[in-house]
């Protein structure tokens, strides 16, 4: 086999060192290369240079490769195969689980079993755990509502709206006035003094809608011949009260003598009907006894022309002081009136002529009310 030389046309044509541009060169089979140059003396001279041997190769292992009959790689396929092992699972509880004979899990599936809800009504206060399942879902409160013991509280006085100025004014005849009252049903006491209150007014307390103040003595000093009225209470606002005085300390009016009466504590008392303000009475208990006196509640809801629902009475003083209930409905359109208990109320006018048309008195088995029923009433036994 002949060989031609072919002239190197630039530097790119090998890496070989020593040649240049212009040398002659041949390859052959073996890829030696053989290079005709110019020696410096100008004769030509033949030499090799052996090039590189790379061929190309794939592997799918891991590992370190040396080619065999070669130099190098010109290139490389890897193709190594994933070598993590990896399962479903199906889980029915919480927790953590470790795959068995596995790298991990190509999926899982979740199939907790949601927590079991019933619903429940309840009737009374207490703690309760469901039977049979997990919770519930709702519950249904039906505590019904305790009814208020009336007869275990004092005189309590409650705002029906906002902003209601509750005030004292002080008959002409009025020398002072002392009351007891709590704002927290109860918890505190506080003393409200209005001395030299004859003819004069003064502000009490300031309430708003469903605000009660709850007061355990009224100690009034005036002058009246009967004690009816001394001092009244005024309120810009509707009210209504409730209570049993018989929960009372003092209930009294002074006149040169301690009397234990409430008289006109409630009532208007000067025939304006704008200071009419008490709606309510009907759970108010007046209870009388021995020691109370001839004008205990004489004249108390005088002129209160829109007090419609009365207090209930529990009279049991005697004859000679028969006249603790005089009057205590003067002007007042009062149409039903709850009696009890065993004193004697002949000769008491509970409205001084001024009673509505018609009505009724209740009253329990034995008592006589005939002396006082009004005309065109009807007495009913309770």
């Amino acid at each position: 086999m002949i060989n031609t030389f072919k002239k190197v046309k630039d530097f790119t044509d090998f890496t070989t060192g020593g040649m240049k541009s212009g040398d002659l060169y041949y390859v052959e089979e073996d890829k030696s290369i053989h290079l005709r140059t110019n020696n410096i003396d100008g004769t030509e001279k033949d030499y090799s240079a052996t090039s590189s041997v790379l061929v190309t190769d794939t592997f799918t292992e891991n590992g370190t490769y040396t080619p065999e009959e070669a130099d190098g790689y010109s290139s490389v396929t890897v193709n190594v195969p994933t070598t993590s092992t990896l399962i479903t699972g199906s889980f029915a509880e919480n927790g953590t689980y470790t795959p068995e004979e596995a790298d991990g899990y190509s999926s899982v599936t979740v199939d907790v079993p949601s927590s079991v809800l019933v619903t429940g009504s309840f009737t009374e206060n207490g703690t309760y755990t469901p039977e049979e399942a997990d919770g519930y879902s709702s519950v249904t409160v039906n505590v019904p509502a305790q009814e208020t013991d009336y007869t275990i509280l004092p005189l309590v006085i409650e705002s029906l709206v906002d902003n209601n100025q509750f005030s004292i004014y002080g008959m002409d005849d009025a020398t002072s006035i002392t009351i007891n009252y709590s704002l927290d049903e109860g918890e505190t006491w506080t003393e409200f003094s209005f001395p030299n209150s004859g003819g004069n007014t003064q502000n009490f307390v300031l309430l708003n809608k469903g605000d009660k103040v709850y007061i355990n003595k009224v100690e009034q000093v005036g002058n009246y011949v009967f004690e009816e009225c001394t001092h009244v209470l005024c309120a810009s606002g509707y009210f209504k009260v409730y209570g049993n005085t018989a929960n009372m300390t003092h209930i009294w009016t002074k006149k040169g003598t301690d009397l234990n009466a409430l008289p006109s504590f409630l009532s208007v008392y000067d025939g304006n009907p704008v200071n009419a303000k008490l709606l309510d009475a009907s759970n108010l208990i007046l209870t009388t006894d021995a020691t109370s006196s001839n004008s205990v509640y004489r004249e108390l809801f005088r002129e209160q022309t829109l007090l419609t629902k009365g207090p209930k009475i529990i009279n049991n003083i005697t004859s000679a002081n028969q006249y603790g209930f005089d009057d205590v409905f003067y002007d007042c359109p009062i149409t039903y009136v709850d009696y009890s208990g065993s004193g004697d109320l002949s000769n008491v006018d509970l409205f001084d002529n001024r009673a509505p048309a018609k009505g009724v008195i209740a009253h329990p088995t034995g008592v006589t009310v005939t002396s006082i029923l009004p005309s065109g009433w009807t007495d009913i036994t309770l």
